[in-house]
């Protein structure tokens, strides 16, 4: 899905992330790009994501829309199964600090 004109290309949709609904985003093929073995690969759930990552491992996760998405993230992480230690959370907002800081709360409590 990024970036996004290679995503028009391939897709022949116009969808904006921030606009679309799971359910939408769910229909894109994203992994035909890379060829016949990959195709009608969908976009995973976070917590889908977070089922493959192995034990001892680290799944880093960038945060772009800032402070909003933080009640469904932890909602997502809790249900998990994951260790705190593999969990690392970025965001180049300048929110970095301030997400870790109600994530790794929010997890211990």
């Amino acid at each position: 899905m990024h970036p996004r004109r290679q995503h028009q290309e391939i897709h022949k949709k116009n969808l904006t992330v921030s606009q679309s609904t799971l359910q939408e985003l769910r229909t894109l093929d994203v992994g035909i790009r890379l060829g016949e073995k990959f195709k009608e690969t969908k976009i995973p759930t976070i917590g889908e994501v977070f089922a493959t990552v192995p034990e001892g491992k680290k799944i880093y996760i960038e945060v772009k829309c800032g402070p909003k998405i933080i009640p469904t993230l932890l909602a997502e992480i809790k249900n998990s199964g994951l260790k705190n230690e593999q969990i690392i959370v970025i965001s180049f907002k300048g929110t970095s600090k301030n997400l870790d800081i109600r994530i790794q709360s929010s997890l211990t409590s």
